[in-house]
């Protein structure tokens, strides 16, 4: 097999990933007047976990003495990826812009090699850097709609620094991910992850039905949450742990680069709006950016199964 098949498939990966998860950004946006945050959050991975697990049964009774091992990294990974990371995004989606909260996200890429810097300690090549930047001045861009000048003019909210904290767990999941040792499936820690964060999120959920509302029993619910415990649950999550089982957590967390031009793509279907030169400049600049960073790290520290 030829050394660039991983990283092309790793980027097929991705983009896979990038396209659900933007997809649950903008269901999370239309339906959080409908849903609320922690509900959706908690109930998506019920049901994720719920569909999962009869697939995985029989190999969690073989992978249990090393999920008991590792419970430590599936607790934390299960408490950024699953509880932190999207609970703080549904939250933060009720109060912040489009453009603040496509700003912020793509900043990920910049922080995931600042952290696996001290913790698997990987090196930030000058080509990376200069993709890295690449892509996210394509993001402003496009978010932009090529009128930098907006860039003074941002106010950040209670959304914006929920989206940050959410961004800044992602980025230490990210990391961390890349620490599964040899012998844990990567099923059997996607199932383990997804309990410990349902444990991990469901006292905020009471407290939220409890005090703020409750889950409402209607379709949009019964369609937002099916959409993003499938999908965006499973499927996205498959993809990007294999994705960076191939390249690693700095070049997989350019995936933060696709989503919002897959966002982007997504209104114009769904919502009827215009597609602009911009949008086509901006995802220019977003993929001249992932190949140059796709292209500056060695593909021998990919680790495969």
């Amino acid at each position: 097999m030829r050394p660039t098949t991983p990283n092309l498939i790793a980027y097929l990966l991705m983009a896979t990933a990038a396209l659900i998860w933007a997809g649950n950004i903008v269901l999370g946006r239309a339906a959080s007047t409908a849903v609320p945050p922690v509900g959706l959050s908690f109930w998506r991975w019920v049901v994720a976990f719920a569909i999962f697990l009869p697939f995985v049964f029989p190999l969690l009774r073989r992978q249990w003495p090393v999920m008991r091992r590792e419970w430590r990294l599936l607790a934390l990974l299960g408490l950024l990826g699953v509880s932190v990371f999207h609970t703080f995004l549904y939250i933060a989606v009720n109060t912040t812009t489009a453009i603040n909260a496509a700003l912020i996200y793509a900043a990920t890429p910049a922080l995931v090699p600042l952290l696996a810097l001290p913790i698997l300690g990987d090196r930030l090549r000058l080509r990376q850097g200069a993709g890295i930047i690449l892509s996210m001045l394509g993001i402003a861009i496009v978010v932009t709609r090529a009128d930098l000048a907006m860039l003074g003019a941002l106010q950040f909210t209670s959304g914006d620094l929920w989206m940050i904290a959410a961004v800044v767990a992602w980025s230490f999941y990210s990391v961390l991910v890349k620490r599964r040792p040899a012998d844990l499936h990567p099923n059997a820690m996607l199932a383990g992850m997804m309990g410990f964060g349902i444990l991990m999120t469901l006292p905020f959920y009471l407290w939220e039905t409890a005090v703020a509302r409750p889950m409402p029993l209607n379709a949009t619910a019964f369609w937002t949450v099916g959409y993003v415990a499938v999908f965006a649950s499973i499927i996205a999550y498959i993809c990007y742990n294999r994705g960076i089982e191939l390249i690693g957590p700095s070049r997989a967390s350019l995936t933060a680069h696709m989503l919002p031009i897959f966002a982007a793509g997504l209104s114009v279907f769904f919502l009827g709006e215009t597609l602009h030169l911009f949008h086509l400049a901006g995802a220019a600049a977003v993929v001249i950016g992932i190949v140059l960073t796709g292209g500056s790290a060695s593909t021998g520290s990919a680790r495969t199964t």
